[in-house]
């Protein structure tokens, strides 16, 4: 937010990626800061006759030592404030760049984990385009209107996204409120990579793991005689104060816009996933059991479930039911994958022969081209954890090219 009348109205802020965290700069070093005890990225307000790429380039350089050597220009933010200089912000990310960190004047500057953004004290703005930053939106528009440090209305591409002009608490339908009974244990720490729906790379398991208390035996009886559960979870890594009438589906190319519910978007009203799960096994020897065992997972790890239910083939199968826009996208053929140099040999470094099955789960997975639909650069290189593993990969001409597989011993 602009701080005095004085400085020009237009700034820059970029978010500078490295390891699956962030550069934030915790605002505590100046006296009368606005941004006061406020986590935020790197950036400042333009100096006369700069352009947008100078000024980002100048700011990051002065505030931590580090020289930007690629960028990607996310969108336009529009902050307007009660007493306070209107403010054009571009917004940029990063993940090239070079230098040794330094102290900055303004701030202490630290290395966030992704995961840990949502719990800084942040402005309520910036958890806004975090999450559009986060689920990959093409360019946009955002503007948020204040009312000192408080939200009371945000706009996307010129549509209301939320309105708390007369709401003290824009969450009063917390999904929270909902018992939170179990968590599953995948592959996958974070969400890239991740299947887009259930059942689709049946290769993927993972592990449904009760809260204590729920950990009865009698509450598993006759579930063993079902071959698939309903697994109802929340969108963890999605939770929102706002939603949107429409969203972007990665699978019709990111451009054009949907009913949110006329699709499975994460991003809702209440953060509420479905998915229908093979249920391989009930491991009541487990020392955390009972245990569901389950394939064809599409759910981060650690992902809270709210319930299971068995799949009833005389109701829940429709085999004539039409799918809508997703006929023409469900069944987007399979890549072929290329290990470069080798590189599939890391999977054996564990020296764990239970995890033989690895890699033909890997390769399901990269077959299906986890990329975002919209992106076709065949020279960048993308990248997500699996298991125990960082896996770095490319596509050019509908071929997966793994880069390199990295063991990380945890």
């Amino acid at each position: 937010m602009a701080e005095n009348k004085e400085k020009t109205c237009l700034t820059t802020l970029c978010y500078i990626e490295k390891d699956g965290k962030y550069l934030m700069l915790h605002r505590v070093k100046k006296e009368n800061d606005i941004n006061k005890d406020k986590w935020l990225g790197i950036g400042g307000h333009f100096l006369p006759e700069e352009s947008p790429e100078e000024c980002l380039l100048r700011e990051v350089k002065e505030e931590t030592g580090l020289t930007l050597h690629s960028w990607c220009f996310r969108g336009i933010v529009t902050f307007v404030s009660e007493g306070q200089m209107y403010e054009y912000m571009m917004l940029y990310t990063s993940d090239e760049f070079s230098g040794e960190m330094k102290d900055c004047d303004e701030g202490e500057l630290v290395w966030i984990d992704k995961k840990e953004l949502f719990g800084l004290e942040l402005w309520e703005g910036d958890r806004i385009f975090f999450e559009l930053i986060d689920e990959d939106r093409p360019f946009f528009s955002l503007k948020l209107i204040y009312s000192g440090e408080k939200l009371t209305s945000a706009l996307l591409d010129g549509k209301e996204m939320i309105s708390c002009k007369n709401s003290d608490n824009a969450s009063n339908n917390n999904i929270d409120e909902t018992k939170i009974i179990a968590h599953i244990e995948t592959s996958f720490p974070t969400k890239f990579g991740l299947p887009r729906q259930s059942g689709i790379v049946p290769e993927l398991t993972g592990r449904i793991v009760f809260e204590e208390k729920y950990r009865v035996a009698d509450a598993f009886r006759g579930l063993e005689d079902f071959d698939y559960i309903w697994v109802i979870w929340k969108f963890s890594e999605a939770v929102r104060s706002d939603w949107s009438p429409t969203v972007r589906p990665p699978r019709l190319g990111g451009n054009t816009r949907m009913g949110v519910f006329a699709t499975r978007s994460p991003y809702r009203p209440n953060p509420i996933g479905l998915s229908c799960l093979k249920l391989e096994k009930i491991d009541y020897e487990a020392k955390d059991g009972p245990v569901l065992i389950v394939s064809g997972i599409d759910m981060m790890s650690g992902t809270p479930v709210y319930d299971v239910k068995p799949y009833l083939p005389y109701a829940d199968a429709k085999t004539d039911a039409r799918g809508g826009f997703t006929n023409n996208t469900a069944f987007k053929k399979r890549l072929p994958v290329v290990f470069e140099e080798g590189w599939d040999g890391a999977l054996a470094e564990a020296g764990d022969d239970s995890k033989s099955w690895l890699k033909d789960a890997l390769v399901a997975v990269l077959s299906l081209d986890p990329r975002p639909s919209y992106q076709d650069d065949p020279k960048r290189i993308y990248g997500f954890e699996f298991e125990d593993y960082e896996v770095k990969f490319r596509v050019e001409n509908d071929t997966v090219y793994v880069k390199s597989i990295t063991f990380c011993q945890k």
